[in-house]
């Protein structure tokens, strides 16, 4: 009945995964004062995974779009990944040149003092656990939820970026994990697979490690190329979410005629 009730009225489902999130978030900081930051962290994503996993699975709600793919074009796509998170790697250096960031100092400085064990499990949950449980949670629950209701999938993508942005907490974040939660969300509703968009969170998580010291031209900092990687980054998505809805209609169009 239970189920039944939340699949008339997605919209509840929508909202509740942000505060799921929030709530264990909250939680595991008051934690970190007694296990200490890094355990408290292992916990909150080891929980998030588990309910976000378990919702989605629980609610099936995949998209029904099943689009072809192939290893050339998953590699083209982790390409691509790394791609974007070099736009957004300059766009949050420029956010914090401009107006600094006390929270983003703060975390910094944790990571900076942490031994080389904390760090290895670290960068383990961050590269592994955090992105099943947030795709989880942010698009297979809550987008994944919109995107059933009346309101345009796009839209629906857009509502959960941002409250997969704002989970983030830092300003210098902020801009960036929008437009990832975007990207993502355009991956699922185009291939209808969450792994996918799991896969592109841990490749972007990664590049964060490995290219995090990378050299880029001058100019690709400034804010006017800045303006125009973001408009690029938006455009792709937006195609992404067309190419499915063209398949869509294609497909109705199809099962419709064979119909008759």
């Amino acid at each position: 009945m239970v189920r039944r009730y939340l699949q008339e009225h997605l919209w509840i489902v929508a909202v509740l995964a942000p505060m799921v999130f929030g709530v264990v978030y909250i939680s595991a900081t008051y934690l970190a004062y007694f296990i200490g930051p890094l355990p408290a962290t292992v916990v909150m994503d080891v929980l998030l995974t588990v309910i976000g996993v378990g919702s989605v699975a629980w609610l099936s709600l995949m998209p029904t779009r099943q689009a072809r793919t192939s290893l050339w074009s998953v590699s083209a796509g982790c390409v691509l990944v790394v791609a974007f998170y070099v736009s957004m790697s300059l766009l949050a250096s420029a956010i914090y040149d401009a107006f600094g960031d006390v929270l983003f100092d703060v975390y910094t400085q944790g990571r900076e003092e942490m031994s080389l064990t904390s760090q290895a499990v670290t960068m383990l949950v961050t590269v592994l656990l955090a992105p099943i449980a947030e795709e989880a949670l942010f698009r297979g629950t809550m987008y994944g939820s919109l995107r059933r209701t009346s309101l345009p999938k796009f839209v629906g993508a857009m509502l959960s970026a941002g409250a997969f942005a704002f989970a983030h907490g830092t300003l210098v974040h902020i801009i960036p994990a929008f437009l990832m939660g975007l990207l993502c969300a355009g991956i699922y509703e185009y291939t209808g697979k969450l792994y996918l968009s799991v896969l592109a969170h841990v490749v972007y998580n990664v590049a964060s490690y490995l290219a995090a010291g990378l050299i880029v031209p001058d100019f690709m900092g400034t804010w006017l190329c800045l303006l125009l990687q973001v408009v690029c980054w938006v455009g792709i998505t937006a195609a992404l979410f067309l190419a499915a809805d063209k398949a869509e209609r294609l497909t109705n169009a199809s099962a419709n005629a064979g119909d008759q």
